[in-house]
């Protein structure tokens, strides 16, 4: 074999080399891409399952705000209604009240 062919021989290795170097740099970047896509959408749907149980608990709280709110207004109006309104202390009040701001 001559030195050219054994030359040549070495540079087709040599081009077979880069091509074989470049497909893997194309395969290891899709393989990038792809994990990335995989990363994204996996963080996508633990956020939206952590913001659908905020969304729960925020319901199931709020439930029981308002019943807690709902019986503590149905008490106060129970009691409200049950106290007897003293007109006479009332006026007693009132009138000693613009006494002391408006003296005579």
């Amino acid at each position: 074999m001559s030195s050219k062919d054994l030359l040549e021989g070495l540079f087709d290795a040599e081009r077979e080399a880069e091509d074989i170097v470049e497909a893997a740099r194309a395969e290891a970047r899709k393989m990038v891409e792809a994990a990335k896509a995989s990363s994204r959408k996996a963080a996508e749907e633990s956020r939206e399952r952590a913001l659908a149980e905020a969304r729960r608990k925020e319901a199931v709280e709020r439930a029981a705000i308002e019943a807690s709110n709902a019986e503590s207004l149905e008490a106060f109006e129970k009691s409200l209604a049950a106290s007897r309104l003293d007109e006479e202390a009332f006026r007693g009040a009132c009138g000693k009240a613009l006494e002391e701001l408006y003296p005579r």
